[in-house]
């Protein structure tokens, strides 16, 4: 009512100035004019930004736990069986928590194989970049050509040194 107190009675004002300069109605006296008067307001009833301020300021006290819920709801709701809404609600929460419980386990579980997969992959990959350094390795092919070298080694040595004895 703080906001609205004063903007009502200039309104009401405005309506005795206009009904006298533009004679609203014809049984409009001109005495009247210079009434003296008071304007009362009577705040029978709560004005509905107000009644959002009251909400949205119980709904934060709910929220930092400095009132109830039960009393939020006996205020503020059109709810009959508070203590079946207050079940209602812990069933909703439980439900919640154990949907976010199911999805964190499952994603700690998909992140803890997802390593163990990259640590094999990573070993592979490792294996298969040793092995493959050359685009055309072939392991039999390059065992025969280390076994004809070093043949070819020993040859070469055995000559030398028949040379040298020689």
């Amino acid at each position: 009512w703080n906001d609205w107190d004063n903007p009502i009675k200039q309104l009401i004002r405005l309506i005795i100035e206009s009904c006298s300069k533009f004679e609203c109605y014809p049984g409009w006296d001109k005495k009247w004019d210079n009434l003296k008067f008071r304007i009362v307001l009577k705040h029978n009833y709560p004005l509905p930004q107000d009644e959002e301020d009251k909400k949205r300021l119980a709904i934060e006290e709910v929220n930092s736990n400095v009132r109830s819920h039960r009393s939020y709801i006996k205020d503020y709701s059109n709810e009959e069986d508070v203590d079946g809404a207050i079940n209602e609600i812990v069933e909703d929460i439980k439900t919640i928590a154990a949907a976010e419980q199911d999805q964190f386990q499952k994603s700690l579980e998909y992140e803890l194989n997802d390593e163990n997969t990259n640590d094999i992959d990573d070993d592979n990959t490792k294996n298969n970049n040793n092995n493959n350094k050359n685009p055309d390795f072939d392991t039999k092919k390059d065992k025969n050509v280390t076994k004809n070298h070093n043949k070819n080694t020993k040859n070469n040595k055995k000559n030398n040194e028949d040379d040298i004895n020689g």
